[in-house]
């Protein structure tokens, strides 16, 4: 072999081993500096061990201990080297820490390695994706960072089974940062609860209602954030449960809220709020476009009395002292004088978007473009559409409404196909069969969620229990149906 030849295959694995000799000295440094940047350093732990070596220095017992094994020649005696030996004994805690992030990182770095390509995330050059960190969030919940390696988000999300029993973890949400080309798989190692439950309900602040908890948090959404819901799911999943505690949250927590619950399949869970005030229910379609019709033309006296207070919507209006407001009287006596909020749910939408034996076509045109309309306009001046669907396809949901309901719950679907529809993806579809468990969905957020059980009868007392400390008589009705029922109709004012 030619010995030019030789020597620099020589010069380049001197070159190697000096490359790795140098990164293997840098690598701690990396992971101080990354600590400290994201504050992952255990400081308290780091400074009290350096206050203890420091302890050890000050009474000599390093000195002792050394003599003990008769190394005393070891001290250093030297100014010098006696300052390099306190300052390497006093950071040493911080190195070893550093050290032991390297040694993790690397190891985690090998099984990730390992995971993603079995679960096929590696882009068309064969990158995998890098690990960059790991850190808690809370008591329960971890944040893996990891970079994208040029893979689309969803193939993270279709990876997500394989991810969890690879790394035997239970992930909450993937999330990506476009600017920084990274994906956060927030996680943790218990499962999800199967019952949420309400502690309070009296308490919850006005005009915030309760979505769920995951693993860690309990998550909240406001009208003003979230002012439309479309609230989707197979029988049986949680969509009449949701719906109760939502109604029932937010009328105990606001005396001036509005109602209107459009039930033309005649649901039992409507009867329980049949006959409070606030809360109309019509139950035939010609009655729903009457109510539709006057909720038209409540958005134009609204919009007028919004510009007269030269307020840009229904919080601004709320600020303003009494005294200070502009009152406008409505030209129709069906529309309520000045403004609140008024929340207007749809409980299963096929019933009043698809033309049957019980709905005109012409009645259902003119739903469609009157709800459209309170979707598009309501945020502003109060009016909040909810609406609850089994089938959320073109036809049983439309499409305009559909774009303009901010916030979505969507329990477990039968098929991808269902999913997409509501969701944009198929998660719904892999929800597990648990009662109450959503994917919440509001922007670009997509969580997992246990929503809360709210039980008929505990419903029925919380709103019996108001009217009596307002001096009202609740009078329950009586039915004819067993006592392991549910009653007919609960309350009657």
């Amino acid at each position: 072999m030619n010995s030019t030849y030789v020597n620099e295959l020589g010069q380049i694995d001197w070159w190697e081993r000096c490359s790795k000799l140098i990164s293997n000295i840098f690598k701690p440094v990396i992971e101080l500096w990354r600590g400290g940047t994201k504050n992952t350093i255990p400081w308290h732990r780091c400074l009290g061990a350096s206050l203890f070596l420091q302890g050890v220095m000050f009474f000599r017992f390093d000195l002792f201990c050394l003599t003990k094994f008769q190394l005393p020649h070891l001290y250093p005696r030297s100014p010098l080297f006696h300052w390099l030996y306190y300052y390497a004994l006093t950071t040493a805690p911080f190195w070893g820490w550093a050290w032991h992030q390297v040694l993790k990182r690397e190891r985690l770095t090998q099984i990730l390695s390992e995971i993603f390509k079995s679960v096929g995330l590696q882009n068309n050059l064969g990158k995998l994706p890098t690990f960059i960190f790991d850190k808690p969030l809370d008591s329960s919940t971890r944040k893996l960072r990891i970079s994208r390696s040029v893979l689309p988000l969803s193939a993270f999300h279709k990876a997500k089974d394989g991810l969890e029993g690879g790394l035997h973890i239970f992930i909450d949400e993937i999330r990506e940062n476009r600017t920084e080309g990274t994906v956060d798989v927030i996680y943790a190692a218990k499962p999800m609860p199967e019952l949420c439950k309400v502690a309070d309900y009296k308490n919850i602040t006005k005009s915030n209602f309760i979505i769920g908890t995951t693993r860690a948090k309990q998550l909240k959404a406001n009208l003003n954030s979230v002012p439309h819901l479309l609230v989707a799911g197979q029988t049986g999943g949680g969509k009449s449960t949701f719906l109760r505690h939502f109604i029932t949250s937010l009328y105990l927590n606001d005396d001036s809220c509005r109602f209107t619950i459009v039930d033309l399949k005649a649901g039992l869970d409507s009867q329980l709020f049949e006959n409070l005030p606030r809360i109309e229910i019509p139950q035939t379609m010609e009655k729903a476009i009457a109510v539709l019709a006057d909720l038209s033309k409540t958005i134009d006296y609204r919009m007028k009395l919004l510009r007269a207070n030269k307020c840009k919507d229904i919080s601004e209006y709320f600020k303003l002292a009494k005294e200070k407001r502009i009152e406008i009287a409505p030209e129709n006596t069906d529309i309520q004088a000045g403004l609140c909020r008024h929340i207007i749910i749809i409980d299963e939408a096929a019933e009043m978007f698809l033309a049957n034996d019980r709905a005109k076509t012409g009645d259902v045109h003119e739903a469609r473009r009157i709800l459209s309309q309170v979707a598009r306009q309501g945020r502003s001046i109060g009016l909040h559409l909810v609406i609850a669907t089994q089938r959320p396809d073109s036809r049983a949901l439309d499409p305009q409404i559909k774009a303009n309901l901010t916030g979505v719950l969507c329990f477990q679907m039968v098929n991808d196909t269902s999913s997409i529809l509501v969701l944009g993806n198929g998660r719904a579809t892999d929800l597990p069969p648990v009662p109450g468990r959503a994917i919440w969905k509001a922007g670009l957020e997509i969580i997992e969620i246990q929503t809360p059980l709210l039980e008929w009868n505990e419903a029925e007392e919380l709103l019996k229990d108001k009217y009596l400390k307002q001096n009202l008589k609740p009078i329950e009705i009586q039915s004819n149906t067993s006592s392991n029922s549910k009653p007919v109709g609960p309350l009657e004012i």
